[in-house]
């Protein structure tokens, strides 16, 4: 592959006579949120399945460059005898060439053509020093959630960059002290192995930390399993669960604002509480976020299902959570376990 950067935006381009024979690349850079000011430099990988090309823009000092979400920094990238996928990162430097942001995309090259792309680059993120895969991959995995150092180095972590219509993305940032459960405003809150997520349902939009993994080895609490599943593309990650108390209506275990629902096997874990009181119908232990017919619990019950049936597949009845050992129920009820415990850690009154 031969690229090569040149200083023509898309206008330019798409008059410029000369360039007939060319194929071309305009890269418009943007940052996921804020703006960076004082870039001196974008340095720009372009890679292939078989080699990689490092460019510069500006080539040489000029005043400094300013990202922002809305209006993008546009360069474009040449390339001679050549088409076909390629990845391309933007690293915005400061004025000592450090990384101040990460971005990257991947686009079909097509001969002749002028095909834009956007690259949007995330502050405080860095490019692993060794991508996972090979230079190129089915989902573009630059390093590795569960175990961030083998990739991203020492104080630094693997977040996972993902929406429903593009494969997984995973980058290197700088580790937070955030632990599992623990409130965050942002993945640099959290530490090595952790990302911050977003529990959203109607009247709940909590941020917490949660805990990738391999095998329940991997989870930093003996009573968290792995067992949580992250669908990211055509990748699927997985999640350490969340110890906690269901039988109480306070977020004991639970950042503020969830609530601790009880799963099967006597697994817990925290979610945004629903509305339903106790003997209202249900379809799930959480919060709903306006699906039709989509009904759930209020903290301190869970969403009981008839014997025989799971979740999603009939309505069920919230229903007070309780120990077997110690019970607690209001009068006239006792606890019952439920038919899938093995280790009879919860029940449900009734």
């Amino acid at each position: 592959m031969n690229a090569r950067h040149c200083l023509i935006v898309l206008s330019i381009l798409t008059y410029c006579a000369g360039c007939a024979d060319d194929t071309f690349v305009t890269v418009s850079v943007r940052t996921s949120a804020g703006s960076l000011d004082g870039v001196a430099q974008l340095r720009v990988h372009v890679t292939n399945a078989s080699s990689e090309d490092v460019l510069a823009y500006p080539g040489k000092t000029s005043q400094p460059l300013h990202l922002d979400t809305e209006r993008p920094v546009t360069l474009s990238v040449e390339f001679k005898g050549w088409s076909g996928e390629a990845a391309f990162e933007v690293e915005p430097l400061s004025k000592d060439g450090t990384p101040m942001a990460y971005g990257k995309t991947r686009a079909l090259v097509s001969k002749h053509e002028v095909t834009p792309i956007v690259v949007t680059v995330y502050p405080a993120t860095a490019r692993p020093e060794h991508p996972q895969g090979g230079v190129m991959s089915g989902d573009p995995l630059w390093c590795g959630p569960p175990a961030p150092a083998d990739s991203c180095g020492p104080q630094r972590t693997c977040g996972v960059l993902c929406s429903p219509d593009t494969p997984a993305a995973s980058m290197c940032y700088v580790a937070g002290a955030g632990g599992p459960g623990d409130s965050c405003t942002s993945n640099g809150d959290c530490a090595a192995g952790s990302q911050c997520f977003t529990f959203g349902a109607s009247g709940c939009n909590v941020m917490t930390c949660r805990k990738y993994c391999q095998d329940d080895g991997g989870c930093s609490d003996s009573a968290a399993f792995c067992n949580v599943p992250l669908p990211c593309g055509s990748t699927t990650f997985s999640l350490c669960s969340r110890p906690c108390d269901p039988t109480l209506t306070t977020a004991h275990g639970c950042a503020p604002g969830l609530a601790c629902f009880r799963y099967s096997g006597d697994t817990t874990d925290c979610a945004c509480p629903g509305f339903g009181g106790v003997g209202a119908t249900c379809t799930q232990n959480s919060g709903c976020s306006g699906q039709f017919g989509c009904a759930g619990c209020a903290a301190g019950l869970g969403c009981v299902m008839p014997t025989g049936t799971e979740a999603g597949t009939s309505n069920g009845v919230c229903r007070p959570m309780c120990k077997p050992a110690a019970s607690g129920c209001p009068s006239g009820t006792s606890c019952h376990p439920f038919d899938d415990s093995s280790r009879g850690l919860f029940g449900f009154c009734q």
